[in-house]
């Protein structure tokens, strides 16, 4: 979700974001994607400032005009406005875009390596949880928008 102060022009795309102020942690994948787009587009360029600072520290920036932006998940988005109701607002990041940031914006269960029995019925239940329609209806109630995976992502174990 591309995040910015309630009231102020919506950010849609990368393109929206020339010229603004966006905080970025370096190294992760969005703050990757923003100097990428920076380099393809030299007259279209967004401004970076680094931090290391909390995602709520930098929705207050974004919140009191010290920050013009930010981009996180929309489960990100949701808790910390659940939690602080910030004066903000967000649009979804064109799928393209998306794709800049990661290959994928799915979310992984982290098990033990001697856990591999919990690991395979919790795919299981996954799996048809995703098949019966139940994934792409939590996520919508939860999130607003369908954030399930796709039938193929169940086929093998990453791990």
């Amino acid at each position: 979700m591309f995040v910015t102060r309630e009231g102020e022009p919506p950010v849609t795309s990368f393109a929206d974001a020339a010229g603004k102020d966006f905080e970025g942690m370096p190294g992760v994948s969005v703050t990757n994607a923003v100097e990428i787009w920076n380099q393809e587009n030299p007259d279209q360029t967004i401004n970076i400032s680094y931090s290391e600072s909390d995602t709520a520290v930098k929705l207050q920036r974004i919140e009191d005009g010290s920050a013009d932006l930010g981009i996180i998940d929309i489960a990100m988005y949701n808790a910390y406005q659940d939690e602080y109701d910030y004066a903000l607002q967000a649009a979804v990041i064109p799928e393209e875009e998306v794709e800049m940031i990661a290959d994928n914006s799915y979310a992984y269960y982290i098990l033990p390596m001697d856990q591999s029995g919990l690991r395979d019925e919790l795919n299981e239940v996954l799996k048809e949880m995703q098949e019966d329609g139940t994934l792409t209806e939590l996520s919508t109630k939860w999130f607003g928008q369908d954030t399930a995976p796709e039938a193929d992502k169940f086929k093998e174990t990453i791990n």
